[in-house]
């Protein structure tokens, strides 16, 4: 059961492209800020997130069930990443959320596969 309204907003970051800032800020240790945001300054709803992960199974002929409750999130406060730093210069996010839940799923289900 969830805990919230889904209402709550939140950035996501796909785990190739996380692994890619990071690649960059190591090769590039020298030119960069002391603090980096490895962010894609878009805020989405979890109800939003729910949809897209809903539609990417969907496209897969699979099903996926979210659901929330009438119980809002308590307020949180929305920090703005910094994406004028010098980690943005040389890198940016390339895995929209909706091929990140496609890809996702697609290697969930290969996984599966091989486990059978």
């Amino acid at each position: 059961a969830s805990l919230t309204d889904g209402n709550e907003e939140r950035q996501f970051v796909h785990a190739d492209d996380a692994a890619a800032a990071l690649g960059v800020a190591m090769e590039r240790h020298w030119d960069m800020d002391s603090v980096s945001d490895v962010s894609t300054g878009v805020w989405v709803t979890m109800k939003d997130a729910a949809q897209v992960l809903r539609d990417a199974a969907a496209s897969l002929n699979q099903r996926c069930d979210v659901s929330f409750n009438d119980k809002a999130s308590p307020p949180r406060e929305r920090l703005a990443p910094n994406l004028d730093g010098k980690l943005h210069v040389h890198w940016q996010p390339a895995i929209s959320l909706e091929e990140g839940c496609r890809k996702l799923l697609e290697e969930y289900t290969e996984k599966k596969k091989d486990e059978l």
